[in-house]
């Protein structure tokens, strides 16, 4: 009688499945084998081509080499003449460079600059992730830039700029960004606190003709939870129309450049009365309808960096005869200056001036101003209706650089001729719409101006 007959036939069954699948495993097993054989094979063929590379390189072994041995002192001073680039290029050399080149440099290779941050670039936050697990990563400064929506015609979503933020609050230094009540009262939220925060640059985004006092209201406040800490403001297109309400802000005690563009008076004047102007050291406005009588009382001095563009000819003259002693860097434009006298403004530390869209008569009596001291003159679209010419007994003392750009005055005409026979003895470079003309035509140039000196007429 037969047991179980049911269950051994089960068996039976079984085992041959299980042959079957031991010999696809043993087959898998050959085949990695097998794989791993031509794997190590490969690697002994990588080792032995890279012994042969480096048998036959003629570089040297140790690319630090003897600047191991350089005093620190020495190599610190070497690296005040290397330009960013150039510093960046030496940490790639070795691993000794790299380590004493992000050291000693640490204020440069620790800030990631990131501009035009939007919709259309959303693997930013991986890149700062990754950025932050580098040598910098505890440390790590961002400056972040945001997208703007100028007309509306790139949009940039206010949730996305809220994680950007909120992700990296520890790390911000520097905060450029669109800035609309409703949209962004975020800013103002307990658990958005920036710690390191040094620099804003705020472009309100209102319609045309929207008179939002609450946008207002939020720039102020947002400043104002920052303004022991911060060195940069800007602000633009904060011109709320029929506003006489001035710009509410906390004093700024540290703050060192101010840059202020298409802003009411009432907005601009109240922000301008919360600074400090003993510490501001640079000034940038533009489209600002201030008159000298409303600043008065402002002492707006010692600036060493200055721009004004579209500005009220008594609000540009009071602000330049009060610094013309501590300005080292100039830029003017679109101004008439018709009550400008000459000889009224002498500089004496200017060695960077930059004029565009000007009378002629006016430019030449701004430079004349600095002929001492300049070195770096840039002109642009000169109004050249009356071409005037420069006095012959007129030098440069210490111009090494002349940029021309825009369409006018031409390369050839009376009035630069005359500012390269003036500074012939010194200029060393000229740049035509940002092109470096050759020494040939420089030494061409100086030539032609002596030789054209006695047309030159005095104004």
């Amino acid at each position: 009688m037969e047991l179980y007959p049911n269950s051994l036939n089960d068996l039976k069954r079984r085992n041959k499945e299980l042959e079957t699948e031991r010999t696809l495993l043993l087959d898998k097993v050959l085949q990695l084998e097998t794989a791993n054989n031509c794997q190590a094979e490969r690697i002994e063929l990588l080792e032995k081509e890279i012994k042969t590379l480096k048998e036959l390189c003629t570089c040297p072994k140790d690319i630090a080499g003897d600047f191991r041995r350089v005093p620190l002192l020495a190599i610190r001073n070497i690296f005040k003449y290397l330009s960013f680039s150039d510093m960046k290029t030496l940490r790639c050399l070795s691993s000794w460079f790299f380590k004493t080149v992000s050291d000693e440099q640490i204020s440069v290779f620790e800030t990631y600059n990131i501009t035009e941050i939007g919709n259309e670039n959303p693997e930013i936050p991986d890149i700062i992730a990754a950025a932050v697990h580098r040598p910098y990563g505890p440390r790590l400064k961002l400056k972040l830039q945001f997208t703007i929506a100028y007309d509306f015609e790139v949009y940039i979503d206010p949730i996305f700029v809220k994680q950007m933020l909120h992700m990296y609050k520890d790390s911000v230094v520097l905060i450029e960004i669109p800035i609309k009540h409703g949209d962004y009262d975020f800013l103002l939220e307990p658990d958005f606190n920036f710690d390191q925060l040094e620099s804003v640059h705020l472009y309100s985004i209102l319609e045309e003709n929207e008179n939002d006092i609450l946008t207002k209201e939020l720039c102020g406040s947002f400043i104002s939870r920052y303004a022991n800490q911060l060195e940069q403001i800007g602000i633009e297109d904060l011109n709320i129309q029929e506003n006489t309400e001035e710009f509410k802000a906390s004093p700024l005690t540290k703050l060192t450049s101010l840059t202020l563009e298409s802003m009411d008076n009432a907005s601009s004047l109240g922000l301008m009365k919360s600074v400090r102007f003993d510490n501001l050291s640079e000034l940038n406005l533009s489209f600002i309808n201030l008159s000298s009588s409303e600043i008065n009382d402002l002492e707006i001095k010692n600036l060493s960096v200055l721009l004004l563009d579209q500005v009220r000819d008594d609000f540009a003259l009071a602000i330049l005869k009060s610094n013309m002693n501590t300005l080292v860097k100039l830029k003017l434009s679109y101004l008439a200056m018709n009550n400008l006298v000459h000889g009224e403004i002498k500089f004496s530390n200017l060695k960077s001036l930059e004029i565009s869209d000007m009378e002629q008569n006016i430019a030449l009596s701004i430079i004349q101003a600095a002929r001492e001291t300049l070195e770096e003159l840039a002109i642009s679209d000169i109004n050249h209706s009356i071409e005037l010419g420069i006095p012959s007994e007129f030098k440069f003392l210490k111009l090494k650089t002349l940029k021309l750009d825009g369409c006018y005055p031409s390369i050839d005409s009376k009035f630069v001729l005359a500012l390269i026979n003036a500074g012939k003895e010194t200029i060393s470079t000229i740049y035509k719409k940002k092109e470096e003309i050759c020494e040939t035509l420089l030494n061409f140039l100086k030539n032609l101006s002596s030789v054209y000196q006695h047309i030159f007429l005095r104004f």
